[in-house]
């Protein structure tokens, strides 16, 4: 395990700019996904109260947001590894990977073992959506 965290840390490090980028263009492209609504809802005795919440919408541009998030950054002049352009696309790991599509499935275990920024950027995620927020 501490072997593992050595080697994580080490590739972090090596790869600073690249994890930094990678993170912000991932996050980059959800602001015009969440739309904020606001509702009136039911209260106690019949009274109303007015409440927000949000709702996603992908008809501006409907593509998962990991392939929207490479494609934003190329089409800004962003120039990207494939490393980084694999650990955008595959971020959200097994989570969203199609068990019936033998080909995706493929292609995710191929990006795993070949870029290590893949696994990096997934946990990361998983931490930050599960953990720390």
């Amino acid at each position: 395990m501490c072997h593992t965290l050595a080697q994580a840390g080490y590739i972090f490090a090596e790869n600073q700019r690249i994890c930094v980028s990678v993170i912000l263009t991932s996050r980059k492209t959800k602001c015009d996904v969440y739309k904020k609504n606001t509702k009136q809802k039911r209260e106690l005795f019949n009274l109303r109260e007015e409440t927000s919440n949000y709702t996603a919408s992908y008809d501006d541009f409907p593509m998962g947001h990991g392939e929207k998030s490479v494609i934003l950054a190329l089409a800004g002049g962003l120039e990207m590894y494939d490393s980084e352009m694999v650990a955008i696309r595959w971020h959200m790991g097994a989570w969203r990977l199609n068990q019936d599509d033998n080909e995706e499935k493929q292609c995710y275990k191929a990006a795993s073992q070949k870029f290590p920024l893949v696994t990096i950027i997934q946990t990361a995620d998983t931490l930050a959506a599960r953990i720390i927020e």
